[in-house]
């Protein structure tokens, strides 16, 4: 298992940082996206914690477009228009619905 968690900084017009962990990537309408939350140091991880985060842990959700340099390969991050986020949020709660409904099958299934 890969523990290892991928940290960006942002900082805001007053130089405040904000660490952030992106938690997952997807594509969308041909167009790469990251998922990512704020990294929380004040957490303290229990045995319940495992790469998919930790029970009971509830977190701000924010969703960033990912482009990738040509020249240097790296990931540039940026914001979403809101009509294109509303979307895409609708596309993640459908998807997340659909796949919460396969594992309470699953489950009748096996009970």
């Amino acid at each position: 298992m890969d523990n290892e968690r991928e940290i960006v900084v942002f900082k805001d017009e007053d130089g405040t940082e904000y660490e952030m962990e992106i938690v997952e990537y997807f594509e969308y309408d041909n167009e790469d996206y990251a998922m990512l939350i704020e990294v929380d140091t004040e957490h303290e991880h229990t045995e319940d914690c495992d790469e998919n985060g930790c029970v009971d842990e509830v977190a701000d959700v924010y969703i960033m477009q990912v482009e990738v340099d040509d020249e240097s390969g790296e990931e540039i991050l940026h914001p979403i228009a809101d009509d294109k986020l509303d979307e895409i949020v609708d596309a993640l709660d459908e998807f997340f619905d659909e796949e919460e409904g396969l594992e309470e099958e699953t489950e009748l299934q096996l009970n």
